[in-house]
């Protein structure tokens, strides 16, 4: 992550001790690690759970650019389905590399 915030000067990384600063993990919402948290001007729960590496590292990416717009490029049908749920929703998606 340090690589690559050192791309840009608009991307900072912060490293967190998950033992250590207990505080910060819980005030992130960090349930293991290593976990990487995408916050942009607000928390949008975005979390990455072990290491992004290979094709994750795209989608790793992708989430650095959705939060760095404050929005995501879902569809508006999309978009309104999500808004009519009646109650939080936790989205958890799962990938390995094979």
């Amino acid at each position: 992550m340090e690589e690559l915030a050192a791309l840009d000067d608009k991307l900072t990384a912060e490293p967190v001790n998950f033992v250590l600063d207990q505080q910060r993990v819980a005030a992130l919402g960090l349930e293991r690690t290593p976990a990487i948290a995408i916050l942009g001007q607000q928390d949008h729960g975005v979390r990455f759970y072990g290491t992004p590496a290979g094709y994750e590292f795209g989608s790793l990416v992708d989430a650095v650019l959705d939060v760095s717009r404050g929005a995501s490029l879902l569809s508006e049908p999309t978009r309104t389905a999500l808004a009519a749920l009646d109650r939080d929703l936790r989205l958890r998606v799962f990938s390995t590399p094979t």
